[in-house]
Protein backbone atom coordinates (compact mmCIF):
# COMPACT_ATOMS: atom_id res chain seq x y z
CA UNK A 1 0.00 0.00 0.00
CA UNK A 2 1.10 3.58 -0.50
CA UNK A 3 2.67 2.33 -3.71
CA UNK A 4 2.52 5.47 -5.83
CA UNK A 5 5.33 7.34 -4.09
CA UNK A 6 7.86 7.61 -1.31
CA UNK A 7 9.02 4.48 0.47
CA UNK A 8 6.18 2.38 -0.97
CA UNK A 9 7.24 3.08 -4.54
CA UNK A 10 10.93 2.49 -3.83
CA UNK A 11 10.15 -0.88 -2.25
CA UNK A 12 7.92 -1.78 -5.19
CA UNK A 13 10.72 -1.03 -7.64
CA UNK A 14 13.15 -3.19 -5.68
CA UNK A 15 10.75 -6.12 -5.54
CA UNK A 16 10.08 -5.87 -9.28
CA UNK A 17 13.82 -5.85 -9.94
CA UNK A 18 14.02 -9.03 -7.88
CA UNK A 19 11.41 -10.68 -10.11
CA UNK A 20 8.15 -10.08 -8.26
CA UNK A 21 4.79 -9.14 -9.70
CA UNK A 22 4.00 -6.10 -7.58
CA UNK A 23 0.55 -4.60 -7.14
CA UNK A 24 0.93 -0.99 -6.05
CA UNK A 25 -2.15 -0.14 -4.01
CA UNK A 26 -2.94 3.52 -3.44
CA UNK A 27 -5.86 5.80 -2.65
CA UNK A 28 -5.11 8.01 -5.67
CA UNK A 29 -7.44 7.50 -8.61
CA UNK A 30 -4.57 7.63 -11.09
CA UNK A 31 -0.82 6.90 -10.85
CA UNK A 32 1.61 9.68 -10.02
CA UNK A 33 4.29 10.84 -12.44
CA UNK A 34 6.89 9.23 -10.17
CA UNK A 35 5.09 5.91 -10.45
CA UNK A 36 4.81 6.18 -14.24
CA UNK A 37 8.56 6.80 -14.55
CA UNK A 38 9.31 3.83 -12.30
CA UNK A 39 6.94 1.57 -14.23
CA UNK A 40 8.56 2.63 -17.50
CA UNK A 41 11.98 1.85 -16.05
CA UNK A 42 10.88 -1.62 -14.92
CA UNK A 43 9.37 -2.34 -18.33
CA UNK A 44 12.56 -1.19 -20.03
CA UNK A 45 14.89 -3.44 -18.06
CA UNK A 46 12.41 -6.33 -18.36
CA UNK A 47 12.90 -6.22 -22.12
CA UNK A 48 16.54 -7.18 -21.56
CA UNK A 49 16.11 -9.49 -18.58
CA UNK A 50 13.17 -11.91 -18.44
CA UNK A 51 13.64 -12.44 -14.71
CA UNK A 52 12.44 -8.89 -13.99
CA UNK A 53 8.91 -8.62 -12.61
CA UNK A 54 6.26 -6.01 -13.30
CA UNK A 55 4.27 -3.26 -11.61
CA UNK A 56 0.48 -3.19 -11.56
CA UNK A 57 -1.87 -0.62 -10.03
CA UNK A 58 -4.95 -0.91 -7.83
CA UNK A 59 -6.97 1.91 -6.29
CA UNK A 60 -8.38 1.50 -2.80
CA UNK A 61 -8.61 3.37 0.50
CA UNK A 62 -6.81 1.37 3.22
CA UNK A 63 -9.25 2.70 5.82
CA UNK A 64 -11.97 0.72 4.05
CA UNK A 65 -11.54 -2.70 5.65
CA UNK A 66 -13.85 -4.47 3.21
CA UNK A 67 -12.26 -2.69 0.26
CA UNK A 68 -8.67 -3.66 1.05
CA UNK A 69 -9.80 -7.20 1.81
CA UNK A 70 -11.50 -7.50 -1.58
CA UNK A 71 -8.46 -6.08 -3.36
CA UNK A 72 -5.96 -8.48 -1.80
CA UNK A 73 -8.29 -11.43 -2.26
CA UNK A 74 -8.76 -10.51 -5.91
CA UNK A 75 -5.01 -10.21 -6.50
CA UNK A 76 -4.38 -13.62 -4.98
CA UNK A 77 -7.21 -15.21 -6.95
CA UNK A 78 -5.76 -13.78 -10.16
CA UNK A 79 -2.11 -14.65 -9.46
CA UNK A 80 -2.76 -17.86 -7.53
CA UNK A 81 -0.99 -16.70 -4.38
CA UNK A 82 0.03 -13.80 -2.17
CA UNK A 83 3.60 -14.03 -0.89
CA UNK A 84 4.35 -10.57 0.48
CA UNK A 85 2.28 -7.65 1.72
CA UNK A 86 3.91 -4.35 2.65
CA UNK A 87 1.74 -1.84 4.49
CA UNK A 88 3.36 1.49 3.68
CA UNK A 89 0.39 3.86 3.32
CA UNK A 90 0.52 6.71 5.78
CA UNK A 91 -0.18 10.39 6.42
CA UNK A 92 1.36 13.03 8.64
CA UNK A 93 -0.73 15.67 10.38
CA UNK A 94 1.09 18.32 12.41
CA UNK A 95 -0.30 20.64 15.04
CA UNK A 96 0.59 22.19 18.37
CA UNK A 97 0.56 19.36 20.91
CA UNK A 98 -1.71 21.14 23.38
CA UNK A 99 -4.34 21.86 20.73
CA UNK A 100 -4.16 18.77 18.52
CA UNK A 101 -7.69 18.61 17.13
CA UNK A 102 -9.73 15.42 17.59
CA UNK A 103 -10.46 15.21 13.87
CA UNK A 104 -6.75 15.54 13.03
CA UNK A 105 -5.85 12.78 15.47
CA UNK A 106 -8.64 10.62 14.06
CA UNK A 107 -7.31 11.10 10.52
CA UNK A 108 -3.74 10.14 11.27
CA UNK A 109 -4.74 7.15 13.41
CA UNK A 110 -7.31 5.98 10.87
CA UNK A 111 -4.75 5.79 8.06
CA UNK A 112 -1.50 4.99 9.87
CA UNK A 113 -2.86 2.55 12.44
CA UNK A 114 -6.30 1.30 11.43
CA UNK A 115 -5.34 1.12 7.76
CA UNK A 116 -2.21 -0.88 8.54
CA UNK A 117 -4.22 -3.30 10.67
CA UNK A 118 -6.92 -3.75 8.03
CA UNK A 119 -4.21 -4.40 5.43
CA UNK A 120 -2.42 -6.94 7.60
CA UNK A 121 -5.66 -8.71 8.50
CA UNK A 122 -6.67 -8.96 4.85
CA UNK A 123 -3.23 -10.23 3.86
CA UNK A 124 -3.25 -12.86 6.59
CA UNK A 125 -6.68 -14.15 5.59
CA UNK A 126 -5.66 -14.27 1.94
CA UNK A 127 -2.37 -16.03 2.63
CA UNK A 128 -4.11 -18.61 4.79
CA UNK A 129 -6.76 -19.20 2.11
CA UNK A 130 -4.07 -19.86 -0.52
CA UNK A 131 -1.83 -21.88 1.82
CA UNK A 132 0.94 -19.32 1.47
CA UNK A 133 3.55 -19.10 4.19
CA UNK A 134 3.95 -15.45 3.41
CA UNK A 135 5.49 -12.32 4.86
CA UNK A 136 3.73 -9.19 6.07
CA UNK A 137 5.83 -6.07 6.58
CA UNK A 138 4.49 -3.03 8.42
CA UNK A 139 6.23 0.27 7.80
CA UNK A 140 6.61 1.96 11.15
CA UNK A 141 8.99 4.81 11.88
CA UNK A 142 11.79 5.81 14.19
CA UNK A 143 9.15 8.30 15.37
CA UNK A 144 7.33 5.37 16.95
CA UNK A 145 10.23 4.81 19.32
CA UNK A 146 11.62 8.31 19.91
CA UNK A 147 9.94 11.68 19.92
CA UNK A 148 10.45 14.29 17.22
CA UNK A 149 10.07 17.38 19.41
CA UNK A 150 8.40 20.28 17.66
CA UNK A 151 8.50 18.18 14.52
CA UNK A 152 11.63 19.42 12.85
CA UNK A 153 14.94 21.17 12.74
CA UNK A 154 13.29 24.54 13.30
CA UNK A 155 11.71 24.80 16.73
CA UNK A 156 8.82 26.95 15.49
CA UNK A 157 7.43 23.99 13.55
CA UNK A 158 4.39 22.24 15.08
CA UNK A 159 4.40 18.89 16.85
CA UNK A 160 4.25 15.45 15.23
CA UNK A 161 2.49 14.02 18.29
CA UNK A 162 -0.23 12.20 16.35
CA UNK A 163 2.22 10.72 13.84
CA UNK A 164 4.53 9.49 16.59
CA UNK A 165 1.63 7.90 18.47
CA UNK A 166 0.31 6.19 15.33
CA UNK A 167 3.69 4.69 14.48
CA UNK A 168 4.24 3.50 18.05
CA UNK A 169 0.97 1.62 17.70
CA UNK A 170 2.17 0.04 14.45
CA UNK A 171 5.34 -1.23 16.13
CA UNK A 172 3.40 -2.93 18.92
CA UNK A 173 0.82 -4.17 16.42
CA UNK A 174 3.61 -5.90 14.54
CA UNK A 175 4.73 -7.74 17.67
CA UNK A 176 1.22 -8.92 18.42
CA UNK A 177 0.50 -10.00 14.86
CA UNK A 178 3.80 -11.85 14.67
CA UNK A 179 2.85 -13.93 17.70
CA UNK A 180 -0.71 -14.52 16.50
CA UNK A 181 0.19 -15.51 12.94
CA UNK A 182 3.37 -17.50 13.53
CA UNK A 183 1.44 -20.79 14.06
CA UNK A 184 -0.01 -20.30 10.57
CA UNK A 185 3.44 -19.94 9.06
CA UNK A 186 2.97 -16.23 8.31
CA UNK A 187 5.82 -13.93 9.30
CA UNK A 188 5.19 -10.35 10.44
CA UNK A 189 7.89 -7.73 10.82
CA UNK A 190 8.00 -3.98 11.22
CA UNK A 191 10.56 -1.70 9.64
CA UNK A 192 11.17 1.70 11.25
CA UNK A 193 12.86 4.05 8.78
CA UNK A 194 14.66 7.11 10.00
CA UNK A 195 14.11 10.47 8.36
CA UNK A 196 13.72 9.92 4.63
CA UNK A 197 13.58 12.78 2.15
CA UNK A 198 10.32 11.92 0.38
CA UNK A 199 7.51 14.21 -0.77
CA UNK A 200 5.56 13.01 2.27
CA UNK A 201 8.26 13.47 4.90
CA UNK A 202 8.89 16.25 7.43
CA UNK A 203 8.66 19.49 5.53
CA UNK A 204 11.72 20.84 7.33
CA UNK A 205 13.79 18.33 5.37
CA UNK A 206 12.81 19.98 2.11
CA UNK A 207 14.18 23.34 3.27
CA UNK A 208 17.50 22.05 4.61
CA UNK A 209 20.76 23.36 3.23
CA UNK A 210 22.07 20.01 2.02
CA UNK A 211 25.66 21.18 2.15
CA UNK A 212 25.33 20.74 5.90
CA UNK A 213 22.37 18.37 5.99
CA UNK A 214 23.78 15.88 8.52
CA UNK A 215 24.24 18.62 11.09
CA UNK A 216 20.81 20.08 10.49
CA UNK A 217 19.00 16.73 10.58
CA UNK A 218 20.74 15.90 13.85
CA UNK A 219 19.08 18.95 15.40
CA UNK A 220 15.67 17.36 14.90
CA UNK A 221 16.35 15.11 17.88
CA UNK A 222 16.18 16.52 21.38
CA UNK A 223 19.78 15.77 22.35
CA UNK A 224 21.22 16.74 19.00
CA UNK A 225 22.11 13.18 17.96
Amino acid sequence: TGGYGGIGLEVSEGLAEAGATVYCVDIASSPTEAFKKTRDYVRRIAEEDESIGRLETVQVDVTDAAGISNVLSGIADKEGRLDICIAAAGVAVVSDAHSFAPEALEQVMRVNTHGVLYTAQAAARTMEKHNSRGSIVLIGSVAGSVSLPRGGARKEEPSWLGYCASKAAVIQMGRSLACDLAPKGIRVNTVSPGIVNTPYGPYSLRTIDHSDSNLQVSRIFSRGR
